[in-house]
C-alpha cells in the first residue's frame, strides 16, 4: 500500500518541474520531451542546439554549457531580451496584450509595427503577441524579410508571462548565437552533445518543390545529415528528429545513424480537424 502511488508521484512530479514552451511553435517537441531526454546521454560537458524553434528541449535539459542558435535573428532576439530584461521586458509584453481593442485590426496594426521598428526591445515583445495570435503560430517572412503571417482564429490569448519567468534561469545559462545549421554544427566536436530539430522532410515526396520555398530545400537535408556525420567522428553526439519516412531513414543511416521511431499526435495540413498518431524518427549519430 505505500508504493501505490510512487509512480504517479514520480510523473507529476517530473511534469510539474518541466518548462513549458512560451511561444507556439510548428513541431514543437513538448509531448515528446521524455522520449527525446532518454535518448540523449547526461556525461557531456557542452550542449549544441543549432534549431530554437520554440525551445522545448534546450528549456528542459541541463549541462554545464549551452550553445543555442538559430537562422531567424528575431527569434533570437526574443530569448536575449527576455533573458537580459527579466521583468522590464514581460511588463513591455503585457501592455502590449493588454491593449484594447484586441481585434484583426490591431492585429495587423502591430504586425506593421513589427516590421517597421528598429527597436529590438519592442521587435521582441511584438513577436511574442504576433506568434500567439496569429495562423496557428505560423512564423513566416515574404521576399522583402517582412513577417506576413495572417491572423488565426484566437482573438484573445493571455501573454504566457508565467512561462516567460520560468524560462529565466534557463535562458541565463545560454550562449545564443545567429547562426545558421552549417556554421553551428561546426562547433561540435569531443565531449559535445548537438540536438537538432529542423524543418521537416515532407511526408509525401510531392512536397519537395512546395517544401522548398520555406527555406530549408532537400539539399539541406542532406548537408545536414552530412555535418552529422562528421561531428560525431569529431567525438560529439548528435541526436535529430524528423518524419519517420523511407527516405529519412535511407538518408541516415547512409550516413551511419542508429534510426528509433516513436509516435506523436500532430495536426496535418495545418487543419485543427486533420489530427492523428504521426510517426517520427529520432537518428542518433556517435563515433
Amino acid at each position: 500500500m505505500d508504493n501505490l502511488f510512487e509512480g504517479f508521484e514520480t510523473k507529476f512530479h517530473d511534469k510539474d518541474s518541466q518548462i513549458k514552451p512560451f511561444l507556439k511553435w510548428a513541431g514543437g517537441k513538448f509531448r515528446l520531451l521524455e522520449d527525446i531526454k532518454s535518448r540523449l546521454p547526461q556525461d557531456r560537458k557542452r550542449y549544441i542546439e543549432p534549431f530554437m524553434g520554440g525551445g522545448s528541449v534546450t528549456l528542459n535539459v541541463d549541462y554545464p554549457e549551452m550553445i543555442v542558435s538559430d537562422v531567424n535573428a528575431d527569434l533570437v532576439n526574443v530569448y536575449v531580451s527576455l533573458r537580459d530584461l527579466e521583468e522590464k521586458f514581460i511588463g513591455i509584453c503585457e501592455k502590449i496584450f493588454n491593449t484594447k481593442p484586441n481585434n484583426k485590426d490591431t492585429y495587423y496594426k502591430f504586425r506593421d509595427e513589427f516590421n517597421a521598428t528598429e527597436d529590438q526591445t519592442k521587435k521582441a515583445a511584438i513577436f511574442i503577441y504576433l506568434n500567439k495570435h496569429c495562423f496557428n503560430g505560423l512564423c513566416r517572412y515574404n521576399s522583402k524579410g517582412s513577417f506576413n503571417t495572417p491572423i488565426g482564429g484566437i482573438r484573445t490569448p493571455k501573454c504566457p508571462s508565467a512561462e516567460m519567468r520560468k524560462a529565466i534561469p534557463k535562458l541565463k545559462k545560454i550562449d545564443f548565437r545567429i547562426s545558421d545549421f552549417k556554421n553551428t554544427l561546426k562547433l561540435a566536436g569531443e565531449g559535445d552533445l548537438v540536438y537538432c530539430d529542423p524543418p521537416y522532410l515532407p511526408i509525401s515526396t510531392k512536397s519537395f518543390v512546395q517544401y522548398s520555398k520555406n527555406g530549408f530545400t532537400l539539399d539541406d537535408q542532406i548537408e545536414l545529415a552530412r555535418l552529422s556525420e562528421e561531428a560525431a567522428n569529431r567525438g560529439a553526439f548528435i541526436l535529430l528528429s524528423n518524419h519517420d519516412t523511407s527516405y529519412s531513414r535511407e538518408l541516415y543511416k547512409k550516413y551511419g545513424a542508429s534510426i528509433s521511431s516513436i509516435s506523436v499526435r500532430r495536426s496535418i495540413g495545418g487543419e485543427n480537424a486533420k489530427r492523428g498518431e504521426v510517426p517520427e524518427l529520432l537518428a542518433s549519430f556517435e563515433k
